[in-house]
């Protein structure tokens, strides 16, 4: 028997964002980070003959901080700043085929709060001899 979730009085569901330019390059830098944090994580494990780990929640926000203030350094990121909870629920987002821009997501959720790229993306397709 499963429980209900209590919902206070005026509850709504959250709808999807209305799409901008901010959400857009918001979730661009998002697959920038994850990929270049996956490619360094498994070059160390690798190093140690350990499998690939996907990257944590944490991990992303603390380089996408990084990257944002090196960004407003060079004043190329226009947007505010946004808090962590913000942040992941724009990792959630790119992880989701329908915010995907050809509907196949550049990055997963390996497990809740774990995330690395698609790796259908790297997936090597036959070649078909030609005649």
């Amino acid at each position: 028997m499963s429980e209900r979730t209590f919902k206070a009085e005026g509850w709504m569901p959250q709808g999807k964002p209305k799409e901008g330019r901010e959400l857009t390059e918001s979730r661009q830098l998002i697959r920038e980070v994850i990929f270049s944090l996956h490619r360094q994580k498994t070059q160390i494990l690798a190093k140690m003959s350990m499998p690939p780990q996907p990257v944590n929640l944490n991990q992303i926000y603390l380089e996408i901080c990084s990257r944002i203030a090196i960004k407003h350094s060079c004043h190329s990121w226009p947007y505010p700043h946004h808090e962590k909870r913000w942040w992941d629920r724009r990792v959630n987002e790119s992880a989701c085929g329908t915010y995907a821009v050809d509907g196949v997501p550049k990055i997963i959720a390996a497990s809740a709060g774990l995330y690395e790229p698609n790796k259908a993306l790297f997936e090597r397709k036959p070649l078909e001899a030609s005649q």
